[in-house]
């Protein structure tokens, strides 16, 4: 390839891997150590895999595709399991993986969906997609730049996975040695504050499940309540919200901003003196979605029975000990809202850069400088 710009069907640049993937009913999966990616990234942990090589992995349906709230390709290293809903492709010579990613990532694919009511992207469709590609070299030197701001962004979620733990360690610690328990309706509740979508100052954070990711891992993104005309929830700074649509996932949040959510999601806050930081605990805890999903109604989308769980007991958080706990527990948070304020920081500066790399329009020499 020249040092010169030029169009290059993805199919051009890559090879499929997509034989190779098999899906694996949840039922029949065993759990372990390895990633078990879909369309929108992993969806479960698994005992084997079937790559252990760099790849690209490009969704093949779902309603993402239209919308893009959340990425729809991903450079995937390490050993891993692909299931039947992401296209697997390999790199060809001259042709960097990484920059692939971030290049589909940045192309208007619109025209390449098929399907009214389930968009999918055929293998026949992805392999047409053009991209605006430079030398490999300059491929690398783009994806460097943009992978840095990545890396420093994963730096930062897993520093605020860390500080969440350490706080979940403390409350943990003052529950053993707390005699007494209450059940779980007694001192937390659910609230619903109604969104008025005809609201004329309705600009707004939005917050669907998209936006939180599984295991408990809080928010991995955020979208606006402009468009947005169905029925809404409000949230407050530092309420908890618990995604109760197919509670398994585990979807749980604090956020450290005020904004509208999905009505799928519980809007849960301590009654009287209980403090945020024993109601974030407790939904955090893997007993109360033991509980959540034991107690859920429906087969293909389940739900969460709030009556259900409001039974639960928990240690009783008017214990001594605990306004010493819960405070230095809201240390750790607002730490970690700080955190959480770079991240976004970060991610606009490389969404911002995304398509001027990607265009040409500004080399990765003018970035540096």
């Amino acid at each position: 390839m020249s040092d010169e710009w030029r169009w290059v069907p993805l199919g051009d640049a890559t090879v499929s891997e997509d034989s190779k993937r098999r899906p694996v009913k949840e039922a029949d999966r065993t759990p372990g150590p390895y990633p078990y990616w879909g369309a929108s990234g992993v969806v479960d942990f698994v005992s084997d895999y079937i790559f252990d090589y760099p790849t690209l992995l490009v969704s093949e349906d779902g309603e993402n595709l239209k919308t893009r709230k959340t990425p729809i390709a991903f450079h995937v290293t390490g050993k891993y399991w692909v299931n039947n809903h992401a296209h697997v492709l390999r790199a060809r010579e001259d042709f960097d993986l990484e920059f692939l990613a971030y290049a589909v990532q940045n192309s208007d694919i619109s025209g390449y969906l098929t399907g009214s009511t389930q968009p999918k992207l055929t293998a026949g469709n992805l392999a047409k997609i053009p991209l605006w590609c430079p030398s490999v070299t300059e491929q690398r030197r783009i994806a460097g730049v943009l992978g840095a701001l990545d890396d420093l962004i994963e730096v930062n979620r897993r520093l605020t996975r860390e500080l969440t733990s350490l706080g979940d360690a403390l409350l943990d610690r003052w529950a053993e040695g707390v005699e007494s328990t209450v059940a779980l309706g007694d001192v937390i509740e659910v609230v619903r504050e109604g969104w008025d979508v005809n609201d004329s100052d309705k600009e707004s954070v939005y917050l669907g499940l998209e936006h939180f990711g599984t295991d408990a891992a809080g928010l991995v993104g955020w979208g606006s309540t402009s468009g947005i005309t169905s029925q809404k929830s409000l949230f407050k700074v530092g309420d908890v919200l618990y995604g109760k649509l197919r509670p398994y996932f585990r979807k749980v949040a604090r956020p450290g901003f005020a904004g509208v959510c999905t009505t799928e999601a519980w809007i849960m806050r301590g009654k009287g003196e209980v403090s945020q930081e024993f109601v974030h605990w407790v939904a955090r805890s893997p007993r109360f979605t033991e509980m959540a999903v034991a107690g859920s109604e429906g087969t293909k989308m389940p739900r969460a029975n709030w009556s259900h769980l409001s039974s639960m007991t928990v240690p009783d958080p008017n214990s001594s000990g605990m306004s010493a706990v819960s405070e230095a527990v809201h240390a750790l948070w607002q730490a970690g809202e700080s955190l959480n304020e770079e991240i976004g920081d970060l991610e606009a500066s490389r969404n911002e850069l995304l398509p001027l790399l990607m265009s040409g329009r500004v080399r990765v020499g003018d970035v540096a400088a």
